[in-house]
């Protein structure tokens, strides 16, 4: 019942707070927030989120939305929302990972700007560049210090996948690789 509350454009908000008041013992769910953002709007968004991380405290169910998004096809645009919102997510380097993978690194940006201790990593570098992920790549390979991570056998991995975006990328960002397979 709280899940169809919280996914109520008109009351969800209202109904969670009026259907927890007489079941406190309930807890939120990764579908709850998800059709809360799904639904809600502006303030009413706010309190929705508001009312399932005050229930949860830190929002220790993000493994559980993340896979709650995962099988939808707004998946991304949802976590979008979550991430642009105040919830207090605690993303580990996994998680971000994960959701990359999926979403094929177009929230990357913004979780590495939320979570101060998720850098880029070569995992990362090696997921777009195995998914030829154009836009994860915009993201990484600027960030400092990013450089150090790309060794040869990655710009060998560019150079043989003779995908010409990707390559053009790492010549601008100042790495010698050449589409007729010299790198």
């Amino acid at each position: 019942m709280l899940e169809g509350a919280a996914g109520n454009i008109n009351f969800g908000a209202q109904m969670i707070r009026f259907l927890w008041d007489y079941s406190p013992n309930l807890v939120p769910t990764p579908q709850m927030l998800v059709n809360a953002v799904c639904t809600s709007l502006n303030d009413e968004e706010r309190i929705s989120c508001f009312l399932l991380t005050k229930r949860t405290g830190r929002l220790t169910l993000y493994r559980a939305l993340a896979d709650a998004l995962m099988g939808k096809k707004n998946g991304s645009a949802i976590f979008g929302r979550v991430l642009y919102s105040s919830i207090p997510l605690e993303l580990t380097e996994e998680d971000v990972l994960v959701a990359f993978e999926k979403w094929q690194g177009v929230l990357l940006k913004r979780m590495l700007e939320i979570e101060e201790g998720v850098r880029p990593s070569q995992d990362m570098l090696v997921t777009a560049i195995e998914h030829r992920n154009i836009t994860a790549l915009e993201v990484l390979l600027p960030e400092p210090g990013f450089h150090e991570l790309v060794s040869d056998e990655l710009l060998a991995k560019v150079t043989d996948s003779q995908h010409q975006e990707m390559i053009e990328i790492f010549q601008g960002q100042g790495f010698t690789v050449a589409a007729d397979g010299a790198s």
